[in-house]
C-alpha cells in the first residue's frame, strides 16, 4: 500500500513538472514581450496628439498645462491605472501681449518673446547698444546707462558664455534699461527662455530676439546709427497650485526606480517634441509595465514632472518630498528618440550592467555604448545632486525634430511614432532588469563624492553661475 502511494506521488510530482515545462515553454521571455508589445500595442502617440491638439503648449500653471494633465490622467485610468497628483505650489509665469518695435531709423515691429519671470514693464523707448557677448569686458567698452542693451550668442547651447542671471546683473549695474539676446539660430526664432532658475520675478524687461532682427540692429549699430525700440512686458508671475503626475508598481520592497519625463511645455508651439516625446515614452514604458511586468524585486515609479521649462520646478519639489525614501536611480527622458547608446553621468559602477543590455540587445544600433558624462539642465539635476544614480539615453532626433526648440515650430507632425516604440523597447528592458536584478549594489553618494564627480566633469563652474551650486563655498 505504502509503495501504491509512493507511486501516485511520484506520478504525480512527473505529471506536475511536465506541466510545469509545457507553462513555461508557452510563456514567451518577458523581454521579448517588452521589446515585441512597444511595437505592436503602442497608444503613447495617441496620447501625446491629443494632448498636443486638444490642450496645446502647456506652461506650468496654465489651463492648458491642467487640460494636459487631465487628459494624461483619464488615458492612463484607461488602460488600467491608478495615476495620483503629487500637489505643490510654485511661482508660474502668464505670458502676456508684450512686445518689441524698432522706432528708428525705421518702424518695425521685431520677432521678440519675453523671458519666464519676467514682470509687467513700460511701455518705454529709448536708445539700443551693443555689449557683445555680454562679458565683463564687454560691458566695460560701453555705456549702457538709460539704454536697451544688445547681447549676441554665438552658439545656442554654450556653457561658456554669460547666462541670463550674469548679463542682467551687468545691465543693471550699468544702469541700462532691458535686454534683448538674439543667437545664432537663423529662421526667425526667438526661442523661449527664463530670466533665472530660481523662480524670482524679475522687474527689469529680457527678450529674446530673432537671429535676422538681431543681426539688423547690430549692422545699424556698426554703420553709425543709433536704433531706437519702444517695448513693454505684460507677462506677469503668479503663485498657483499645480501637480506632479506619479504612477506606482510596487514591488517586494520599497526602494525605487523613479522614471521621469516634464510633460509641461512652453506655449510659443504645442511642445510635442519637448518633451511630448519623453512624455509618450514614458507612458509607453508604464503601459508595457503594467502589461507584461507589473510585479518585481523593486519597486518601479514613473513620474511626469512639471515646470521643467521654468527651472525644474517639479523635479526640485518631487526630489525634496522623497529625499529620504530609498531611490536607487533615475532614468530621465527628455526629447528622447531613438536609442543609440547609454550615458551613466558618472556613475560608473553601472557601467558592466548596461554593456550586458548593449550585448544582449544586439538587434538595435546601440552604436554609442556605454558612456559617462555628467550634464545639466534637464530633471536629472535634483536626484544628481541629491547622490542619487542618473542616467540618460544618448538617442536620434531628426533636424526638423530640434530645429524649432522652444520655438512655434514645435508642433505634432514633428513627433516621430517609430522613434517613441523603438526608445519604448529599449528602455522597458532597462527597466524591468534593473527591476529584478538584486545582484547590483545601489547606494546613495554622498556629498563630497558628489562634489569630486562634479569637479571632475568640469560642472562646478556652471552650477556655480547658476546659483545651483550646493555644496558650499
Amino acid at each position: 500500500m505504502r509503495m501504491k502511494k509512493q507511486i501516485i506521488v511520484l506520478v504525480y510530482l512527473w505529471a506536475s513538472m511536465l506541466f510545469s515545462t509545457a507553462l513555461s515553454a508557452q510563456t514567451p521571455d518577458i523581454v521579448n514581450q517588452l521589446i515585441g508589445g512597444a511595437y505592436t500595442g503602442a497608444k503613447g502617440y495617441e496620447v501625446l496628439q491629443k494632448i498636443c491638439d486638444q490642450a496645446g503648449g502647456r506652461p506650468m500653471g496654465s489651463a492648458a498645462n491642467e487640460k494636459a494633465m487631465g487628459i494624461l490622467i483619464d488615458e492612463l485610468k484607461a488602460i488600467g491605472m491608478s495615476p495620483e497628483k503629487e500637489t505643490f505650489t510654485a511661482t508660474c509665469w502668464e505670458r502676456g501681449d508684450d512686445f518689441v518695435e524698432m522706432t528708428s531709423p525705421v518702424l518695425h515691429r521685431l520677432k521678440a518673446n519675453a523671458l519666464g519671470y519676467c514682470n509687467p514693464a513700460g511701455p518705454f523707448e529709448a536708445d539700443v547698444v551693443s555689449a557683445g557677448a555680454g562679458t565683463e569686458e564687454d560691458f566695460a567698452k560701453v555705456n549702457v546707462k538709460d539704454k536697451v542693451v544688445l547681447i549676441y550668442k554665438e552658439k545656442l547651447w554654450d556653457s561658456k558664455a554669460p547666462n541670463n542671471m550674469e548679463i542682467l546683473s551687468r545691465v543693471k549695474k550699468g544702469g541700462g534699461k532691458a535686454v534683448l539676446l538674439y543667437m545664432n539660430n537663423p529662421g526667425q526664432l526667438a526661442i523661449a527662455k527664463t530670466v533665472n532658475y530660481q523662480g524670482d520675478p524679475e522687474a527689469m524687461p529680457y527678450f529674446s530676439l530673432s537671429y535676422e532682427d538681431g543681426k539688423w540692429l547690430q549692422r545699424l549699430l556698426d554703420a553709425g546709427e543709433t536704433p531706437k525700440v519702444k517695448l513693454a512686458v505684460k507677462s506677469k508671475c503668479i503663485e498657483k497650485e499645480t501637480a506632479n503626475i506619479v504612477q506606482r508598481f510596487p514591488g517586494k520592497s520599497n526602494a525605487k526606480i523613479v522614471l521621469s519625463a516634464h510633460f509641461d511645455s512652453w506655449d510659443l508651439g504645442t511642445g510635442a517634441v519637448d518633451n511630448g516625446q519623453g512624455t509618450a515614452l514614458l507612458f509607453e514604458i508604464a503601459r508595457l509595465v503594467k502589461t507584461y511586468c507589473p510585479s518585481n524585486y523593486y519597486t518601479i515609479e514613473c513620474v511626469w514632472l512639471n515646470g521643467e521649462e521654468l527651472g525644474l520646478v517639479g523635479a526640485w519639489k518631487y526630489v525634496e518630498k522623497h529625499k529620504s525614501d530609498s531611490i536607487i536611480c533615475n532614468i530621465n527622458m527628455d526629447m528622447t528618440g531613438t536609442p543609440e547608446g547609454f550615458n551613466m553621468m558618472g556613475f560608473d559602477e553601472y557601467i558592466p550592467f548596461f554593456e550586458k543590455i548593449v550585448t544582449d540587445l544586439s538587434g538595435f544600433d546601440l552604436y554609442k555604448g556605454v558612456s559617462s558624462q555628467m550634464w545639466t539642465n534637464s530633471d536629472h539635476v535634483p536626484f544628481m545632486l541629491e547622490g542619487i544614480p542618473v542616467f540618460s539615453i544618448s538617442a536620434k532626433l531628426e533636424e526638423s525634430m530640434y530645429k524649432f526648440y522652444h520655438e512655434s515650430g514645435d508642433t505634432f507632425d514633428k513627433v516621430s511614432k517609430r522613434y517613441i516604440s523603438d526608445a519604448a523597447a529599449v528602455v522597458s528592458v532597462v527597466v524591468y532588469r534593473l527591476a529584478t536584478d538584486t545582484q547590483i549594489v545601489h547606494r546613495r553618494h554622498t556629498a563630497n563624492e558628489m562634489m569630486e564627480q562634479l569637479k571632475k566633469h568640469n560642472l562646478e563652474e556652471k552650477l556655480r553661475r547658476q546659483g545651483e551650486w550646493k555644496y558650499g563655498k
